[in-house]
C-alpha cells in the first residue's frame, strides 16, 4: 500500500529535487532485508537439517521434501518483495 502511494506520488510530482534523490532509496530498504532474511531462513533450514530430527507431519508423505519446499517458497516471496 505504501508504495502505490510512493509511485503515485512520483508519476504526479515528478522526480523530487536534486538534493532530496538520495532519500528516495529508503523506500527499497525494508523489502530488501525482509527478502534476505527469509532466504537466509530457508538456508538456516537446509543447514541444519533441522525437520530430520522431528516426529513424522501427518499428511506429509516424504519430510525430506520440507526444507526444498520452504527454500522455494522464500525465493518466491523474496522475487513477490523485490518486483
Amino acid at each position: 500500500m505504501m508504495y502505490a502511494l510512493y509511485f503515485g506520488r512520483l508519476l504526479t510530482s515528478g522526480l523530487p529535487a536534486d538534493m532530496s534523490r538520495p532519500a528516495m532509496f529508503i523506500a527499497v530498504g525494508p523489502p530488501s532485508f525482509t527478502a534476505l532474511a527469509f532466504i537466509g531462513m530457508a538456508q538456516d533450514i537446509i543447514a541444519t537439517k533441522i525437520f530430520s530430527t522431528y516426529q513424522p507431519l501427518n499428511g506429509v508423505v516424504d519430510q525430506a521434501l520440507i526444507p526444498d519446499v520452504l527454500s522455494l517458497m522464500a525465493l518466491i516471496m523474496a522475487i513477490f518483495l523485490w518486483v
